[in-house]
């Protein structure tokens, strides 16, 4: 990932890239869904690294229509939906009132999820963990283990864990129809649906799904 003011530049250099065209689309042919897109947001927390980090500039598409922009879930095999999908990466506000948080979309309305050791399991089955020996630190300086999970649906990506730790015992629980169960992928340095003050988050709730601009 690029650094220093030399990457903030670029990333601020795509951010208005990207707003352009989504403003010359709209004018063009209407889409509803181009000028909808919101931000760019810059993200202040290390919860979602390696994925998203501390700096990173994201969009945020409210209506899930997965183009034209780039696609988190690329490559896996779930379809095109105008609603969340497992896998994504979705902003959302707590009801709590604490602010917006980023999160990714772990289990669906109806499922039942626990976890066990850090270790993840949907309706009963654990989900695939690859350990990598690419390890290094949250993004606050302490040592973390790497890996690669992969979700129903073919949804890989990179997670850290530091190893035991509370929040590492979840579950089982189901997740009411009209929620989602979230989780960030710096597993010991996140605050999500393992957490009451977050739970299983509404639809309502869910601003849109984010990417980030490389």
């Amino acid at each position: 990932m690029t650094t220093g003011r030399k990457g903030a530049a670029r990333r601020r250099s795509w951010a208005v890239v990207v707003l352009i065209v989504v403003a010359a689309a709209h004018l063009v042919s209407g889409s509803a869904s181009a000028a909808s897109v919101l931000g760019p947001y810059r993200i202040e927390a290390n919860s979602m690294a390696p994925n998203v980090v501390d700096g990173d500039i994201v969009l945020v598409d409210p209506t899930f229509s997965r183009i034209p922009f780039g696609d988190l879930s690329a490559g896996s095999d779930l379809p095109p939906t105008g609603e969340p999908a497992r896998g994504d990466i979705v902003m959302f506000t707590a009801l709590n009132g604490d602010g917006v948080y980023i999160k990714r979309i772990v289990a669906l309305p109806g499922e039942t999820v626990s976890l066990r050791g850090g270790r993840v399991a949907i309706e009963g089955t654990d989900i695939a963990v690859a350990r990598e020996t690419d390890d290094g630190t949250g993004g606050d300086g302490i040592d973390v283990e790497r890996a690669v999970e992969t979700l129903p649906g073919n949804v890989s990506y990179a997670i850290l864990d530091r190893g035991d730790f509370p929040a590492d015992s979840f579950g089982p629980a189901t997740v009411p129809e009209g929620h989602y169960f979230v989780l960030g992928d710096n597993r010991d340095n996140s605050v999500d649906s393992r957490a009451g003050e977050i739970g299983m988050i509404p639809r309502s709730t869910i601003i849109g799904r984010a990417w980030t601009l490389d």
